[in-house]
């Protein structure tokens, strides 16, 4: 699969597309509750994230990097434990 997806030549394997489709071949096997909270708790990271942001400009909070846009690599071991296949491995370049 590498081969065909190989993100050297500019070629992206993409689940869910930035229009919002989804590619039914590649989709995992969860529940949409399941998905539902994923999306939750990255929702509450990228909240939590803007407001240490926030709070360190202001000289109110220590050292801090943001993680906008790398939301669902702060929780990946609850996305695994949620996942049936857990030999699936979601790769970021």
């Amino acid at each position: 699969m590498i081969e065909k997806y190989d993100p050297l030549k500019g070629k992206m394997l993409r689940i869910l597309h930035p229009d919002g489709r989804c590619d039914e071949k590649l989709k995992p096997d969860l529940s949409d509750e399941t998905v539902q909270n994923l999306y939750r708790e990255m929702v509450f990271i990228r909240q939590a994230d803007q407001r240490a942001l926030s709070l360190q400009r202001q000289g109110r909070f220590g050292t801090y990097a943001p993680c906008q846009g790398q939301e669902a690599a702060r929780f990946m071991n609850t996305i695994i434990d949620h996942l049936e296949d857990p030999d699936l491995i979601l790769l970021e370049v």
